[in-house]
């Protein structure tokens, strides 16, 4: 089964105790040493920082610099999501990346017209009690701010902890804050909450354009019209989504894009299939995700129909493809 060796944020802690003088390669090779997993480097890592650091603006600093690019094939598949309210469940739904043990899944409710999200039972780090959730939190609303283009001034964070000297969270996060609070939670307003993203951030905004560069990037270069059906490919469903409508989205007729592609010696049912088998393999390779979740990523109402799909792309089921290249 594959694995997820070090998340996201660890790029960004690394960089900041480089600033303080200390060798990528010699923490590199302690964690290796040691045979920490992704949760476990991470705590390593916040531990190095100066303490007043890491038990302050450090890991929401960290959270509002990793973009959804920097997360794979998960990014991708936070990028399907329609409205805060979706993500969320995107998010509650792959916690098991973030948090190997998960103990209790996220809790979001609906009081009067609020959204409150909690997160139950984040891993305990004693010597840094704060560091996880802070940096959580502060993940969560970039990716929101990211996939919605709204600035999102109207969610509220409470914390339980005492109000520090310098009450930095909402200078950093642009939000509001209450410390000292009954609870850890994030809250919005239910019309924020189930608003749909506008389709215009969806499809031409420089996060899916960065993103698609990146997944293109493990495919074959070909010519310049074939990368650009692949882009549109990489923001839909690929097997839901047609001829007319990507030659609609790249401004020719869908006649015009066969004609095209059969210049290039291609054609667009090629280059869907190439994308499912490139999405596929990531997912199946790079994830422990179950087939029934790699089939709902990609936008298949069954998993049936998607290992129908693949077989005939591959020749084998989704597991046993995975089985076959973990042998």
């Amino acid at each position: 089964m594959a694995t997820i060796k070090y998340l996201a944020f660890e790029h960004f802690l690394v960089q900041h105790l480089e600033k303080g003088g200390l060798r990528r390669n010699e923490l590199f090779t302690e964690m290796e040493d040691h045979g920490l997993n992704r949760l476990e480097r991470l705590r390593y890592l916040a531990g190095l920082a100066d303490p007043k650091e890491a038990e302050g603006p450090l890991p929401v600093n960290i959270g509002k610099e990793v973009s959804l690019t920097h997360y794979g094939v998960l990014g991708h598949s936070f990028m399907q999501s329609r409205s805060l309210e979706d993500l969320i469940q995107n998010i509650d739904r792959n916690l098991w990346i973030l948090d190997p043990v998960r103990r209790q899944g996220l809790q979001l409710s609906k009081i009067d017209k609020q959204f409150q999200l909690i997160y139950p039972s984040p891993p305990l780090w004693p010597e840094l009690p704060y560091f996880f959730l802070d940096l959580f939190f502060a993940a969560l609303v970039q990716q929101s701010r990211e996939l919605s283009g709204w600035k999102l001034t109207d969610l509220h964070l409470y914390l339980c902890r005492p109000k520090p000297d310098h009450p930095y969270h909402a200078e950093l996060l642009n939000i509001n804050v209450t410390y000292e609070a009954k609870q850890d939670y994030l809250s919005l307003p239910q019309e924020t909450a189930t608003k749909e993203f506008p389709k215009s951030i969806s499809l031409h905004s420089p996060l899916f354009k960065a993103h698609c560069n990146a997944l293109l990037m493990g495919m074959k270069r070909e010519g310049n019209l074939v990368e650009q059906v692949r882009q549109q490919l990489l923001l839909h469903p690929p097997h839901l989504t047609g001829t007319e409508k990507i030659a609609q989205n790249i401004g020719m007729s869908g006649r015009s894009l066969r004609r095209k592609l059969a210049i290039e010696q291609t054609s667009f049912r090629e280059i869907q299939k190439d994308v499912l088998r490139h999405l596929s393999h990531d997912y199946l390779l790079e994830t422990p995700l179950s087939v029934t979740d790699i089939a709902h990523f990609l936008g298949y109402h069954d998993t049936s129909t998607y290992n129908r799909a693949f077989r005939k792309l591959t020749g084998l089921t989704p597991a046993a493809y995975r089985r076959q290249k973990f042998k």
